[in-house]
């Protein structure tokens, strides 16, 4: 034993080990230097708490991915992700990111790092440093912080809502700002809503998907869309989200055309309510550009949905792909 101790501990104590953590601790230095933040462009972080560490931590204007390995629960992240979202102006990829628009969130008001739209109100004097809110509040400032990131070319989302207020909002403010973002070449969305909340935060699809189109350069070329309520949508959100698929399919010229190449309807929560009729009278502005077409567990038991779904395909000229 002392024999075998010893030869550990003279390998410990080896030049190349030594040498190795020195070379450690500088890169420890350099990635996480004090007063700078991580200077480091790509990062995953593997826990809720990594997460808000990360966003908090981390050098702003560097940072060009953003990948959590999960979808976390929002209450471990949301009000840093409110706070930093703004100045990631460099940001050119988001997600998987979950956010739970009906649940309470616990802000540090000593911190400084929220403040203006992403505050819901003002803080008495003497009240407790830690302050519970409605994770509505921060949609303001989630949408100022979307506004914010021009180059965000990939965006994994998903809106989880149970409560009018929040959907309103959601519908009204954060979905459209995301729009803003012109450099998007990949959304994906989903809505995990009730069914009263579900099609209001379609129609805030709509607005995202007409800002898009209206800006005229529009880089988005592949659009996923999960665990939507169709059926119960207005015909005049319908007829929004199809015009502005088909003004983005019509923007550009020669080989530089825009419209979607991608598509794929994931999981609508209303199969057997016609939801896959609806979702292709919706989409069909798409279909002279699209290449791939993706639909899973749409249709009804029955095999509603299917002759709209094969109507659909048939419109789509340059489909390679259908799955």
């Amino acid at each position: 034993a002392p024999g075998l101790l010893g030869a550990l501990v003279g390998a410990l104590v080896a030049p190349e080990i030594h040498r190795l953590a020195c070379g450690c601790r500088d890169l420890r230095s350099l990635l996480a230097a004090p007063g700078v933040g991580f200077l480091c462009p790509r990062l995953r972080p593997r826990t809720p708490f990594a997460f808000g560490a990360a966003l908090t931590g981390c050098v702003a204007t560097q940072l060009r991915s953003f990948r959590p390995a999960e979808d976390f629960d929002s209450l471990a992240f949301l009000p840093e992700l409110a706070a930093r979202l703004r100045n990631l102006t460099r940001l050119e990829e988001l997600g998987p990111i979950l956010i739970d628009i009906s649940s309470d969130v616990v802000i540090d008001t000593g911190a400084g790092a929220l403040s203006g739209s992403a505050l819901p109100g003002p803080i008495t004097q003497g009240a407790s440093r830690f302050q519970g809110v409605p994770a509505r509040t921060l949609l303001p400032a989630l949408a100022e912080g979307f506004a914010h990131c021009r180059l965000l070319a990939e965006l994994d989302l998903t809106v989880h809502c149970s409560d009018a207020p929040s959907a309103q909002l959601a519908a009204e403010v954060l979905l459209p700002a995301i729009g803003s973002c012109r450099s998007l070449r990949s959304l994906s969305l989903d809505l995990d809503a009730t069914l009263p909340m579900g099609p209001l935060l379609v129609t805030g699809v709509a607005r995202l998907l007409g800002r898009l189109a209206t800006s005229g350069d529009s880089r988005l070329r592949r659009l996923s869309l999960g665990y939507f309520w169709w059926s119960e949508v207005s015909e005049e959100t319908l007829s929004s989200i199809r015009d502005a698929l088909a003004a983005l399919a019509n923007a550009g010229t020669g080989g530089l055309r825009g419209g979607l190449r991608e598509l794929a309807v994931m999981y609508p929560q209303d199969q057997e309510l016609g939801g896959l009729d609806a979702a292709c009278a919706a989409l069909q502005g798409a279909c002279p550009t699209l290449e791939e077409v993706v639909v899973v567990d749409a249709w009804g038991e029955d095999g509603s949905g299917l002759s709209a779904l094969r109507d659909f395909l048939c419109g789509c000229p340059r489909l390679r792909q259908a799955d």
